[in-house]
């Protein structure tokens, strides 16, 4: 009880002094929660009270009763928002906490962890590296507890660090504008003023540098030459990792410690100084130099004052053209390289810049004398024959088994080594890539599939001898791979295709888009390996877009033959493929020089196939068999073009020719596809402009003579309605219109599903219950039948059948009007449920 009054007395002063609280005495839940609303957000001076209270809150927190550990760091937590001069002096007393003493129980070590993860004390520490050298190495060398709960607790508050150390600077710098921008605002600074702020900068920088190389230091220290457990050496890379400055150069020796960890026989260190390793190339990595285009000298021209997005005159330069492709050095010293790909499709930015000339950029063909002491760390590693040994070693293990996939961390740090060094480090890994690329266990192979490709992504600004010589190891080994993927690496390899694919000229990579997509569909290795190319080139070409006209053409030439291929797995790669050589014209008004339309893509179909009707196929000869082959094809082309493109009005010829075998019988894979394909319709987006179109495909389904081809065309305008409400707003008259014809379909299934269409549109508010539409219904419904049958006479009467159907027509109206209104009862809903009482009698299918 002592406790609770004595933590009262500290929410009631550090809440509620200077006047925001008058009363000496205050309801506990009542002060709490009205001072706290008080004072967010507001911050107080300290004074020596407030400090007193919080070292006594800081004891509270870290004590052996749990009830009490959890009502003072609740307070502890509230009092740092309003108090943050405080944080430091609670910081600086966390670390007799952390010690590896027993008498620093479980409990207390628990609650300081706590502490050290509130918010507020964690955004202050990581930013101050004198609190973090007291700190840290306080951490590292903390009580090595078991608990499940400490270690959720040290895995939470790394977490925490990790999150918001956004990064660390060594120096602090002033532009010349901001010192001009400051000396105006107060008054002309003397020359002695500024020489003394400058000297006081320089002196609080080299004091901040020698901070953070003494801590670095310190946690190599605890790493090399103390006995950590796995769990603290893993913290302790993780805290090496976090202290990496973005504007120095890493301590040599913490790089030396994290390059050694890249082998380390722990898998947790392994993976942290693998993520360390990463950021230290990048935050280290030369930039390249960039130059202005000149668009006259590259383009020929000036560029046009109304450009249509797509090819034109002007981007024509950037197009990919085999003839053009660089086979010399020269060449591809030369060549303008443009490798995004946004670049010239609707427009040319303000300041258009690309990489300068390879002779002008950093120089990636460099000796060991010509490394800096950081780089020759980096350099006498991985030149080490036992240490690539390691390397692949541990690369090739797996994690979780099924569940691994391709790691772009491990592709990104080759990426970055090949950047900086070259291909100084191939010939290190051509003889286990050479062992690993073809090997048929999965972790083998994707580690193979990892490095190469890291490998590939850094020879971006290699000069043309040594991308030369990467082609020549790579062509005849990536031929073999491609006779050797398997089904779990499968997506790896799609991976490594998009990945040296993007954001790359395709003129930069010519030789890898060549080799990808010859021999198409022409190898003779079984149906996977053909679907494992059609994968890979997917991949490919869906990074290029729009500049590869000319191989899209090529592409498509080459699976004219194969449309009708007898394995589906192969159609249905052929099929997706096709969707991506025709991707980049989906886009309305796009001008078209060298890519594929869809025109040309339908035309290539409706050439292969007759009209498609089903009685017509002899399903046992094999033409017909060819024909329906291909038809799955189209359907499958269909369904991923809508499904990633939306609707077109070019897609409607070929979608009309389907619809009649949507119920076909004998065939359950065609049938299977037709309804797939027209669940994506139904629930795709429409656009407003393409209502018209649809509603116009919709009345040429009507048309047809099967009522299984109108029974499926209403499914869909039911969903798509539904789906699209507003757009097809405009066009309600129509739709209530084909609504009534279908109320009068020969077949009552096609009545029954028109009858729960009108009366979900009305309840929706598409249309409403007008008496207009209640006469008609009752005068359908009040349709007089002969008591025989007859046929139908000369002068125009229509027999039984005929009025049987209109009269059911009118029932199924003046249901629909009554299930519109669930919830109302509107005035006309009496007569409504009169006249249909009448009619309780009368034939089936009414009733």
């Amino acid at each position: 009880m002592g406790v609770e009054v004595f933590l009262l007395f500290c929410c009631i002063y550090t809440q509620c002094h200077r006047g925001v609280c008058h009363r000496g005495v205050c309801h506990r839940g009542v002060c709490h929660r009205g001072v706290k609303r008080q004072v967010a957000g507001r911050t107080w001076n300290m004074t020596a009270l407030h400090h007193r209270l919080l070292h006594h809150l800081l004891a509270l927190s870290v004590s052996d009763y749990p009830e009490v550990r959890l009502k003072a760091q609740a307070f502890l937590y509230n009092a740092m928002f309003s108090y943050k001069y405080g944080v430091r002096s609670i910081a600086v007393e966390l670390p007799k906490y952390l010690k590896d003493d027993p008498a620093i129980s479980h409990e207390k070590l628990k609650g300081a962890l706590y502490v050290l993860k509130m918010p507020s004390v964690s955004d202050y520490y990581v930013k101050v590296l004198d609190v973090l050298e007291l700190l840290l190495p306080a951490l590292i060398k903390a009580g090595h507890s078991e608990k499940p709960s400490i270690s959720q607790l040290f895995l939470k508050l790394m977490m925490t660090l990790d999150r918001q150390a956004m990064g660390l600077y060594a120096d602090y710098k002033l532009s010349d504008e901001v010192i001009s921008l400051a000396g105006r605002l107060a008054k002309p600074l003397s020359s002695e003023l500024f020489d003394k702020g400058v000297g006081n900068l320089e002196g609080f920088n080299k004091k901040r540098h020698d901070l953070l190389n003494r801590l670095t230091l310190i946690l190599v220290d605890l790493f090399e030459n103390s006995n950590l457990s796995w769990r603290f050496g893993m913290f302790c890379i993780q805290l090496i990792g976090l202290l990496i400055p973005m504007d120095k150069e890493l301590h040599i020796r913490a790089l030396k410690v994290i390059v050694h960890s890249l082998i380390h026989e722990s898998s947790e260190i392994r993976k942290d100084a693998w993520r360390c390793f990463r950021d230290y190339l990048w935050l280290s990595r030369r930039e390249p130099l960039k130059m202005r285009v000149d668009l006259k000298r590259d383009a020929g021209m000036e560029p046009p004052d109304n450009m249509t997005p797509g090819e034109r005159e002007d981007n024509e330069w950037l197009l990919y053209d085999p003839e053009r492709a660089p086979k010399t050095a020269e060449e591809w010293n030369s060549f303008p390289f443009v490798d995004k790909s946004y670049f010239g499709f609707y427009c040319w930015p303000k300041e258009f810049k690309r990489f300068a000339p390879l002779d002008k950029q950093p120089k990636v063909d460099r000796s060991r004398d010509e490394l800096s002491e950081h780089e020759k760390v980096i350099y006498d590693a991985f030149t080490s024959e036992s240490y690539v040994a390691r390397i692949i070693e541990y690369l090739c293990l797996e994690d979780k088994k099924g569940q691994d996939m391709f790691r772009k961390d491990v592709a990104l740090i080759f990426r970055r080594l090949a950047r900086a060094f070259g291909d100084t480090f191939l010939p290190h890994f051509k003889p286990h890539l050479e062992k690993l690329a073809v090997d048929k266990k999965e972790s083998h192979q994707r580690c193979a599939c990892e490095v190469i490709t890291g490998f590939m992504r850094g020879s971006k600004h290699w000069p043309f001898e040594m991308v030369q010589r990467l082609r020549d190891f790579l062509e005849p080994l990536l031929r073999r791979v491609f006779d050797n993927i398997t089904e779990e690496t499968i997506n790896d390899w799609q991976i490594w295709a998009s990945e040296v694919a993007a954001d790359r000229d395709p003129h930069r990579i010519h030789w890898i888009l060549t080799l990808i997509a010859e021999k198409l569909l022409k190898r003779s290795n079984g149906s996977f390996q053909d679907c494992s190319q059609l994968v890979m080139l997917r991949g490919a070409l869906a990074q290029e877009e729009w500049r590869i006209g000319r191989l899209h053409q090529k592409v498509l030439e080459d699976l004219k033959p194969h449309l009708g291929h007898p394995y589906k797995n192969v159609r249905d790669n052929v099929a997706s493929l096709l969707a991506v050589v025709c991707h980049g014209n989906r886009w309305s008004g796009m001008s078209i020089r060298h890519n594929v339309t869809m025109e040309t893509i339908i035309t290539t179909f409706q050439t292969a196939l007759p009209n498609p009707k089903m009685v017509e196929f002899n399903m046992q000869e094999e033409e017909s068999k060819e024909q329906v082959r291909i038809l799955k094809t189209a359907i499958h082309w269909l369904s991923v073009s809508w499904a990633t493109g939306g609707m077109k009005a070019e897609y409607l010829p070929l979608l009309l020719n389907f619809v009649p075998l949507i119920n076909i019988e004998g065939d359950d894979e065609l049938s299977g596809q037709l309804k797939k394909l027209f669940k994506v319709i139904a629930n795709s987006d429409i656009k407003a402009d393409a209502v018209p179109l649809l509603l116009q495909f919709i009345e040429s389904t009507l048309q047809m003579a099967s009522w299984k081809a109108r029974l499926p065309i209403l499914e869909v305008l039911q969903v798509m309605v539904f789906r699209n409400m507003f757009k097809f707003k405009p066009q309600a008259n129509q739709v209530k219109d084909f609504l009534m014809q279908l109320l009068q379909d020969d077949k009552v299934e096609v009545r029954e599903l028109a009858a729960e269409t009108l009366s979900g549109l009305i309840h929706c508010g598409m249309f409403t219950a007008s008496k207009e539409s209640q006469v008609i219904f009752k005068k359908l419904a009040k349709s007089k039948m002969k008591k025989r049958p007859t046929t139908e006479s000369v002068d125009g009467s229509v027999d039984d059948k005929r009025l049987l159907i209109r009269k059911h027509a009118g029932v199924l109206g003046l249901a629909a009007l009554v299930l519109s209104c669930p919830y109302t009862v509107p005035e006309w809903l009496p007569t409504i449920l009169e006249e249909l009482a009448g009619h309780l009698h009368d034939p089936a299918p009414i009733p």
